[in-house]
């Protein structure tokens, strides 16, 4: 997550020692911190502290590595008032599917993965990997259709009926190579699919 903040020439500070929620929030003020990235752990440590210390509000804080939950939201919104807040997933630990989270899209739905980033696409499948149509808990979700856009988010535990999909399968935009491959989970010219498991979120 910090290639656009080293791409587009800004300054990095990083904290390399064992995360420490005050010291990192006085360095956010002593460095003007713009961009600050990290897990939702630590965001949840810094709100915390009893008093955010004056200059530290950058403008955007994004996430990554676990779900944000819409109470932790919530309290980063009460104590950063002016700054934006972005959850980004990496959908596996190799490949590129990539989902984003952020602005209307996070007001709304918080804890959500958020819209596909191309050249990512979101089906919803059943455990044989065979297409199937969005349910009714999914489909309230889904806005653009434009390919590589839209919102899934996998019903929770007790929620999912038994005519409902058991996975979500993630693919390039445009592949179309057979299920068999994608279960394998490599596919021709080096395209990769991954399958995962649907599975519920604690808030």
């Amino acid at each position: 997550n910090i290639y656009p903040a080293v791409f587009s020439g800004c300054k990095l500070v990083f904290e390399a020692r064992r995360f420490d929620p005050a010291a990192s929030e006085e360095r956010m003020a002593r460095y003007g911190t713009t961009v600050y990235n990290g897990v939702p752990a630590f965001f949840a440590m810094m709100c915390d502290l009893p008093e955010r210390r004056p200059g530290a509000a950058p403008e955007l804080m994004i996430m990554s590595g676990s779900a944000l939950t819409e109470g932790l939201h919530r309290r980063m919104h009460e104590r950063w008032p002016t700054t934006t807040v972005a959850n980004w997933y990496g959908l596996n630990e190799s490949g590129s599917g990539q989902t984003l989270n952020h602005g209307a899209d996070m007001d709304r739905h918080p804890s959500s993965i958020g819209r596909p980033l191309p050249p990512t696409e979101i089906r919803v499948v059943d455990a044989d990997l065979n297409r199937r149509a969005l349910p009714r808990r999914l489909a309230v979700h889904r806005r653009p259709r434009r390919r590589g856009q839209g919102r899934a988010t996998a019903p929770r535990g007790s929620e999912r009926g038994p005519d409902q999909p058991r996975r979500l399968q993630v693919l390039p935009g445009g592949d179309r190579l057979r299920a068999r491959q994608a279960r394998r989970g490599v596919g021709g010219g080096g395209a990769r699919r991954a399958t995962r498991r649907a599975r519920p979120r604690s808030d």
